[in-house]
């Protein structure tokens, strides 16, 4: 019989497909989800880790614009006693720049946390850059070592340890204190919706990234309120225009000999005659109109400086974060940890600082070096990290495997050669005297199936299942835990904070279930509406589309 004789002529209805997707009689025609993709696709899009980053380039592409070429759109800065009004425009590129490193990180690192944790960091070491907390640690510091470099190498690396590396990681490593603070002392008595429990520094994976948004935070507020003035300051062309305004009201100025000075001194004491003359008020005006001559003035700055954070400020703070880490971590001989941690950070930041200006192949290698070390710390944290299986897959760091050879595709569903010589299918059978009877069939061996892909990135086409739940994104494997405080409102039966694991069929280990381990049932909703509880020590099969009420938030089986 013909599946399609209850059909009358002339009928168009489609036949609905398991996610939606409808199905047209004709297969050569396209679906009316592939047609309007939007209608189907724009409530999975939201869940996609690229969708929000793309949001956030799309309105700094439009504030570049808006922006661009604005010269009475400015920030206020000051170098000295100097007013220098920064083009909002360098604002704007500088935090595209500083969010972008971020993101790298964080998926570099792969542990979820909330959206507003790392740019808390970011934000709280801007300010405390500005703080009079910077100060007193260059001075206890600068008791210590050298007032002045030699101008080798050597000389430059002692000078920069006590008056840059020491007082700026020390800064640097004081969210991440804070953050062990709150793991250690705080967190058992924070409720466990408080936003305080992102903050909290756990294991070297935590420290890795608080301290590497601590870098991004203190390299934005130098570079765009300290190096950027300074760097507008230091032109040819402002001090060249300021020499002409004050001959032009008939005023001379003696200046200091070649190379006695720097352009962005020299603009100093300019501005100070200006004032004087003029009064303040016009002569900050005056500066502004000569500065806005030179639109690329500290721009040549700001890209570099903010382009290199992840081998840069970001990278020698996250180091020295996962050291942190990993004494909150593992207690014993804490100090011997501590100290390690600072002296490596602390000496790539003075190497990179010696080298600046003297050898560009020096440079490259201290770079290098410490975004190696960067990476091998974030491996070595996800390592060790106690939520391992809840981590975020990334080819950053942990690459997909390849297919082995003679693997079956799961695209093709075909068998790839085998590599090396090819063995003759065909084999010569003797002929045989008496007929024989046939062998029993053997009994066919129960095949695994196929491990699931280790990285899971933008499109995520495999099929390996998720579960999402607030901010964590759980991969469906066998012993993948969900725990407390990623689900407020559950508690854990065992009082070990686990309050439900992936296992797997006894009868059939390619079917992957959930286990509730929290003293509360939990109502299911399956794919297709029908509605379930699933009670304290039960199990249920895990299928995409399902729908789980945990504590206070809603799981999502994808």
């Amino acid at each position: 019989m013909n599946a399609t004789s209850g059909l009358k002529r002339g009928d168009t209805m489609d036949n609905p497909r398991p996610g939606g997707e409808m199905k047209s009689r004709d297969p050569s025609e396209p679906t009316k989800s592939q047609l309007l993709p939007l209608g189907g696709a724009f409530q999975e899009l939201l869940t996609k880790p690229f969708f929000w980053p793309g949001v956030i380039a799309c309105l700094g592409l439009t504030l570049m614009w808006a922006t661009l070429g604005r010269g009475g759109m400015t920030y206020p800065a000051t170098v000295g006693k100097v007013p220098v009004a920064v083009p909002l425009y360098y604002l704007v590129i500088g935090t595209l720049l500083t969010a972008a490193g971020t993101f790298a990180v964080y998926r570099m690192a792969g542990k979820p946390k909330a959206w507003w944790t790392l740019p808390a960091v970011i934000a709280f070491v801007a300010v405390l850059t500005e703080s009079p907390v910077m100060g007193v640690l260059q001075m206890l510091f600068g008791i210590v070592g050298p007032s002045a470099s030699d101008g080798s190498i050597i000389g430059g690396f002692a000078y920069s340890m006590f008056r840059a590396a020491l007082p700026e990681e020390v800064l640097k490593a004081i969210p991440v204190a804070i953050g062990v603070y709150i793991g250690a002392r705080l967190i058992t008595r924070l409720p466990s919706q408080h936003p305080g429990r992102q903050l909290a520094v756990l294991e070297p994976l935590d420290g890795l990234l608080i301290g590497a948004a601590a870098g991004f935070g203190f390299a934005f507020n130098e570079t765009l309120f300290d190096y950027v003035p300074r760097q507008m300051l230091n032109n040819a062309d402002v001090v060249s225009g300021m020499l002409e305004l004050l001959r032009a009201k008939g005023i001379s100025v003696t200046l200091p000999a070649p190379g006695k000075t720097s352009l962005a001194r020299l603009a100093q004491e300019l501005y100070a005659v200006m004032s004087d003359t003029f009064g303040r008020d016009v002569a900050q005006l005056q500066l502004n109109r000569i500065i806005t001559r030179t639109p690329s003035a500290g721009l040549e700055l700001l890209l570099p400086r903010l382009l290199g954070n992840v081998f840069g400020h970001a990278a020698y703070a996250g180091v020295f974060g996962y050291f942190i880490g990993l004494a909150a971590m593992k207690p014993g001989n804490r100090t011997k940890t501590l100290l390690t941690g600072l002296a490596i950070a602390c000496s790539m930041h003075a190497l990179w600082n010696a080298a600046a200006g003297n050898s560009s192949l020096f440079m490259f290698a201290i770079a290098l070096a410490a975004f190696v070390m960067l990476s091998v710390c974030a491996i070595k944290a996800r390592q060790l990290s106690p939520e391992r299986s809840q981590l975020i897959a990334s080819q950053i760091v942990e690459p997909g495997p390849r297919p082995q050879a003679g693997s079956v595709s799961p695209q093709a569903g075909s068998v790839a050669p085998p590599a090396g010589p090819v063995a003759p299918m065909l084999a010569v059978v003797p002929p045989m005297a008496r007929p024989v009877a046939p062998m029993p069939a053997p009994t066919p061996a129960k095949v695994a199936p196929p491990p699931a892909a280790a990285s899971i990135t933008w499109d995520d086409d495999s099929n390996q299942r998720f579960l999402e739940i607030g901010s964590a994104r759980i991969p469906a494997a066998v012993g993948a835990r969900l725990w407390e405080r990623q689900a407020p409102g559950a508690t854990a039966s065992r009082g070990d904070g686990v309050i439900a694991e992936v296992n797997a069929n006894p009868n059939d280990p390619g079917v992957l279930g959930l286990k509730n381990l929290s003293l509360q049932s939990w109502a299911v909703t399956l794919a297709g509406g029908a509605q379930r509880e699933l009670a304290p020590g039960r199990s249920i099969k895990l299928e995409a589309g399902m729908t789980l009420a945990i504590g206070d938030l809603v799981a999502h089986v994808r």
